[in-house]
């Protein structure tokens, strides 16, 4: 048996923006992990307030700072464990997704 962890990252970022459409100086990002948690925080707003929403598909797309506040920072990332119980069996799917190389 192994023991792998692997990070979490949000997927939505959303912030509040001002009547003027520009974001208020101060207003946080919202990093929301799945749908229910960006309905939440939507539901927060006022009735008649506009955000932007940020789609993150993979952390690629973010920037540095945005890595670093919800995936990279040890005093507020996720970590969940992985538990490999047949690390052949595990090894042998993985490459015929990702292919021999990526394996290696």
């Amino acid at each position: 048996m192994q023991v792998v962890y692997t990070l979490v990252f949000h997927l939505f970022s959303s912030k509040f923006v001002s009547e003027n459409n520009q974001v208020e100086r101060g207003k946080q990002a919202h990093y929301c992990y799945d749908d229910e948690a960006l309905k939440k925080v939507i539901s927060s707003f006022p009735g008649n307030a506009s955000y932007n929403i940020q789609r993150f598909k993979g952390l690629g797309e973010m920037m540095p700072l945005q890595l670093w506040e919800t995936t990279m920072n040890p005093d507020t990332r996720i970590l969940k464990q992985l538990v490999v119980e047949d690390a052949a069996e595990t090894n042998m799917v993985f490459s015929s997704l990702m292919g021999a190389r990526v394996s290696q």
